[in-house]
C-alpha cells in the first residue's frame, strides 16, 4: 500500500526523515511545525495553502498519522465550533439585551415628553392667570402708590 501511494502522490526522497509517531497533541504541533519549517504559512493563517498541506501530508505521513490528525482535526474543528456558538450566543444576548434597554429609554423619554408637555401648557395657563390678575390690580396698584407717597 506504501508503495501505491508513493507512486501514487510521488516518492519521498530517500534522505526524507521518517515521521515520528505520537499521541493527536504531538502530531498536531507536528503538522504545524512541518508546515512552518517548509516555508509555508501555519494552518491559522489566513493565506494557509490547503492543497499544498494535503499534498505534503499525504507524501509525508504514514496512513495511521493521517488518521490521527484527522481525528484532532475534527475535535479541534467542533471546539471551535462550539466556542463560536458560544461568542454568538453571549453578544446575541447582549444585543437583545441592549435592544432592551433603548426600547425601555424610548418609552421612559416618551412618557417624559408628555410630562413636559402637560407642564408647559400649566406653566401657559399660570402665566395668563398672572397677567389677568396683573391687568385687573393694576388700577388699584396706582391708587396705593399715590397713598404711600401722601403718607411720606
Amino acid at each position: 500500500a506504501r508503495e501505491l501511494l508513493a507512486n501514487f502522490y510521488g516518492r519521498l526522497s530517500e534522505n526524507s526523515p521518517a515521521p515520528s509517531g505520537g499521541d493527536e497533541t504531538s502530531i498536531n504541533v507536528q503538522l504545524k511545525d512541518d508546515n512552518i519549517h517548509n516555508g509555508k504559512d501555519a494552518i491559522d493563517r489566513e493565506v494557509f495553502d490547503a492543497d499544498g498541506y494535503v499534498r505534503e501530508m499525504l507524501e509525508r505521513k504514514k496512513l495511521q498519522e493521517l488518521l490521527k490528525a484527522d481525528d484532532a482535526m475534527c475535535r479541534e474543528i467542533k471546539t471551535l465550533s462550539g466556542d463560536m456558538q458560544a461568542l454568538v450566543y453571549e453578544n446575541y444576548s447582549r444585543f437583545i439585551s441592549a435592544t432592551d434597554t433603548i426600547r425601555d429609554m424610548k418609552q421612559n423619554v416618551g412618557a417624559l415628553e408628555d410630562e413636559m408637555q402637560s407642564l408647559m401648557a400649566t406653566m401657559k395657563e399660570i402665566d395668563a392667570t398672572s397677567t389677568a390678575v396683573n391687568s385687573s390690580l393694576a388700577d388699584k396698584r396706582s391708587q396705593i402708590d399715590k397713598l404711600v407717597r401722601a403718607r411720606r
